[in-house]
């Protein structure tokens, strides 16, 4: 079963996923860091204020799990799902939205390992889940982002194309990118920013669902920890968690800033102030 953990204070919504692709084991341990300083941290309490956080660690808990089992399956991408004809396992959970389904970057080979997308969009229960937990609150999500390793890009729509961006790429690329600096100012890494499809393109994927269907204003594609691929090394969570946990907080300014009614209120009252 999958865990949710939900923070509930305000009427603006964050939602984050971790470990769609279930090799990519320091996304879970970023989603728990980020539960770990919400819930304990004395200075998460301006992080709360005003604004819910949804977080699922595990989106594919059985991939995950199977990734756990022995060394043989440790780089294991797909969820478990079987298809009963082939007798092959799994369909890319990030290839499985219903938004552009399969129009770039897919496999239509159900054994393939890495990029198949499924007989349909919304075919695995894992991506049906995180669809309806959007749906059903379309209307207060502002910002949504799903945690990937690795190389260190943090990656907004569109993703099924690199031919042309959305009119508000703007706003997305410039709030990327003070994440990135907030990142570094904390010791860590810049992100390489630019849009998914940029980099390279690829149909059915979450960030192009919740933008472009969802309505959510900001949806990213956040890759961590460059330079160890799937395999990053335990003891240096400490040093990076911490880092990636300062853009978070810059997210979070963010939907605050232009979505909070109470900080909505204070600009208003102070455009007033200016223009007496």
């Amino acid at each position: 079963m999958a865990a949710w953990i939900i923070f509930t204070i305000g009427l603006l919504s964050i939602w984050q996923v971790g470990c769609i692709h279930a090799r990519e084991w320091v996304a879970p341990a970023m989603a728990l860091y980020l539960i770990h300083r919400l819930a304990n941290d004395p200075d998460a309490r301006q992080e709360l204020d005003g604004v819910d956080w949804y977080i699922l660690p595990v989106v594919n808990p059985d991939g995950y799990e199977y990734t756990r089992t022995s060394r043989s399956n440790r780089l294991w991408r797909k969820t478990r799902s079987k298809n009963n004809l082939l007798g092959c396992f799994g369909v890319d959970g990030n290839r499985n939205y219903g938004f552009k389904w399969a129009v770039s970057g897919v496999s239509s080979n159900p054994c393939d390992t890495e990029t198949y997308a499924g007989p349909k969009p919304f075919s695995e229960v894992e991506t049906v889940m995180v669809r309806n937990i959007m749906m059903e609150n379309s209307k207060r999500l502002k910002l949504y982002v799903s945690l990937h390793s690795y190389g260190q890009y943090l990656v907004y729509p569109w993703g099924y194309t690199g031919d042309y961006l959305p009119k508000e790429w703007k706003k997305l690329d410039s709030l990327a990118r003070e994440v990135s600096d907030a990142v570094q100012r904390a010791g860590g890494k810049p992100f390489k920013v630019l849009s998914a499809g940029k980099w390279y393109p690829a149909a059915g994927g979450s960030d192009d669902f919740a933008f472009g269907v969802v309505g959510v204003p900001y949806s990213y594609t956040m890759e961590l920890t460059d330079g160890y691929e799937f395999i990053y090394p335990e003891r240096l969570l400490r040093v990076v968690l911490p880092q990636f946990y300062e853009g978070f907080k810059a997210f979070a300014g963010q939907i605050r800033k232009e979505f909070s009614p109470k900080f909505t209120e204070q600009r208003y009252r102070m455009n007033e102030c200016e223009n007496c």
